[in-house]
């Protein structure tokens, strides 16, 4: 086979394997030359660290870093040490490193299986590409081999948070936390609420975490700046303190102005459906008062595969969950204040006790519903019935002084 029918298999991928350069059928030289070029073929690179060594092949490993820097097809850089075999060296990776910082293409950085010792000084060699690549939306750390520890995770998590837009996805697959861990990363997203990555997805294979390592991430989203809006932990082990972790994250998401979806994979199985009422259903529709109504949660969507969606008693919350994807807050917190307070005679006791500063964007937003719904009965209103609950709103604001 030809290099010109082997280049046309390869399509838009571009193997650059570091070894005796024979296994591709294309060696890592001709390879270079294409990145070197600016060819349009050269968009996805795998460097993995395997071969013979041999004069000049720190030349190479330096002239394929500045090459890479100054390519603008490329589009995703996978980093990769085989388990088995020695890592590249510490002063071998900066010369590769380097030239990345130039590089403002590319959109996917993934560093995976780096060998024992190596990643510190990796995640040190990229920090000014992570920090200053506007291109760069995903960052997936695979730490298969051991922990991702503190000093890691703050040289991984200092240029992410430090970016002028977030990543659009920081993953971690197959990762080893701890509890300690869970809380340096959460308190790292917290300093930095406003640049959090739009999702976040951990796959821990190993968990070695409990529930207050869930706490602590249940706490990055009190924060009304908060910018996550997806949130995955797949942990493979139940934990315990199902029912109590659960009521953390649904307190936490409250007053949550972004997240639009949460899952937690095993902590929630077999979860009662009283207990996903109790806890989701109040942050997302709180029906204690037609302010709280107003103020709930408004942008959760998704609660994950295990969420029981065609519970019988779970209905009113898949309904809410529903609403919330609506673009137009305003609307879904009119909506959820009608359908909850607007079913008996009952309904408007709790007018008298709210404060009077909001009685007149209420008595708006009736109008709208009912403009919006032209008095038909789609939310369970009539005219009669919505023009009654506006006479009592303007009665309890003093506005009619003789009703």
């Amino acid at each position: 086979m030809n290099q010109e029918s082997q280049l046309i298999i390869l399509n838009s991928i571009v193997k650059m394997i570091l070894e005796s350069f024979h296994h591709s059928g294309i060696s890592s030289h001709e390879v270079l030359r294409l990145i070197e070029n600016n060819d349009e073929t050269a968009t996805d690179i795998y460097i993995r660290q395997d071969w013979e060594d041999y004069d000049g092949v720190d030349d190479f490993i330096s002239s394929t870093g500045r090459a890479i820097g100054r390519n603008t097809h490329i589009r995703m850089v996978e980093l990769f040490e085989y388990e088995d075999r020695e890592g590249l060296s510490d002063r071998r990776w900066t010369l590769l490193l380097d030239g990345f910082k130039e590089n403002k293409s590319i959109k996917f950085l993934s560093i995976s299986n780096i060998w024992y010792g190596n990643l510190l000084g990796i995640l040190k060699g990229l920090s000014s590409f992570i920090e200053n690549n506007p291109s760069l939306d995903k960052v997936d750390e695979c730490s298969e081999l051991d922990f991702l520890d503190v000093d890691e995770m703050k040289t991984l998590l200092t240029p992410i948070l430090r970016r002028h837009r977030p990543l659009k996805e920081l993953s971690f697959s197959e990762v080893h936390m701890n509890d300690s861990d869970m809380q340096h990363f959460a308190s790292s997203l917290r300093e930095n609420s406003k640049m959090i990555p739009r999702t976040i997805y951990m796959d821990c294979e190993h968990c070695f975490f409990g529930p207050d390592g869930l706490r602590f991430m249940a706490e990055v989203l009190e924060d009304p700046d908060c910018s996550l809006a997806h949130l995955t932990i797949l942990n493979r082990e139940n934990i315990a303190d199902q029912e109590d972790v659960t009521k953390r994250f649904a307190k936490a998401l409250k007053h949550n102005k972004t997240l639009k979806t949460l899952d937690l994979e095993l902590l929630w199985e077999g979860l009662s459906a009283e207990s996903w009422n109790e806890s989701f259903h109040t942050a997302i529709c709180d029906k204690t008062s037609l302010e709280a109504t107003y103020y709930s949660n408004h942008t959760l969507t998704y609660l994950g595969s295990f969420f029981p969606k065609k519970h019988p008693k779970l209905q009113d919350l898949c309904r809410d969950l529903k609403l919330n994807a609506n673009k137009n807050k305003t609307l879904v917190a009119r909506r959820k204040v009608f359908a909850t307070h607007l079913y008996s005679e009952n309904c408007v006791k709790s007018l008298g006790e709210m404060n009077p500063s909001i009685l007149i964007y209420l008595v708006q937003f009736v109008d709208k519903v009912i403009e919006e719904n032209n008095g038909e009965e789609k939310l369970g209103l009539g005219k009669n019935v919505a023009f009654s609950f506006l006479y009592i709103l303007l009665k309890q604001s003093q506005l009619l002084q003789f009703c």
